[in-house]
């Protein structure tokens, strides 16, 4: 739990810092394209961006808090449970879902590739000896930047528009987050 608010809380303020940011970012992005289409993109997204800051900071704690404890349980059912698949526990997967999640697997690798290595291998020691593990993975890591950039997504998933404007927003933080991501986990270790 100390875990969890410490990262939470620095976390949050990664992500308010970065929203000052990122309009400035989008903007001299829009600028510096050619491409009208783009342009427009980067605009709507800057103008959604203002709209809905406070949506945006003021959900990213509870789907942070949701995404962290999500993994931890995960991690603790993949060890009871054993059994085979069923078929009846099989879904169809949507195409916008699977676009989503490539967006968010492509930040996290961006972001783990920007970290320092020695306190990625802290955290997962650590992590993994609070939960029992010797191997952690980020796909069990309940501070991996794939749970950040989970929890962005879910977060900017309100604002109107197609996906385009909230990738567009996602890539905008990166930059920030993956900057920010070293302070947290040095903090953390």
């Amino acid at each position: 739990g100390q875990t969890r608010e410490r990262a939470r809380s620095k976390l949050s303020s990664i992500i308010a810092d970065a929203l000052d940011k990122v309009e400035n970012d989008l903007f001299a992005a829009a600028e510096a394209s050619t491409s009208r289409a783009e342009q427009q993109l980067l605009f709507e997204t800057m103008s959604q961006v203002k709209k809905h800051r406070a949506d945006i900071t003021g959900s990213f704690d509870r789907f942070f808090i949701e995404a962290f404890e999500r993994r931890i349980a995960t991690r603790r059912l993949s060890k009871e449970k054993t059994q085979e698949l069923k078929l009846e526990e099989l879904t169809l997967f949507d195409d916008s879902a699977m676009e989503e999640e490539l967006v968010v697997n492509d930040l996290a690798r961006k972001t783990r590739n920007r970290l320092d290595q020695d306190e990625l291998m802290g955290i997962r020691a650590r992590l993994g000896h609070l939960l029992s593990t010797e191997d952690l993975e980020d796909s069990g890591n309940p501070l991996s930047p794939e749970t950040v950039f989970e929890a962005l997504r879910l977060s900017c998933a309100k604002i109107p528009g197609d996906f385009a404007i909230k990738r567009s927003l996602l890539n905008a933080f990166q930059p920030h987050v993956a900057a920010g991501m070293s302070a947290v986990y040095a903090d953390v270790n």
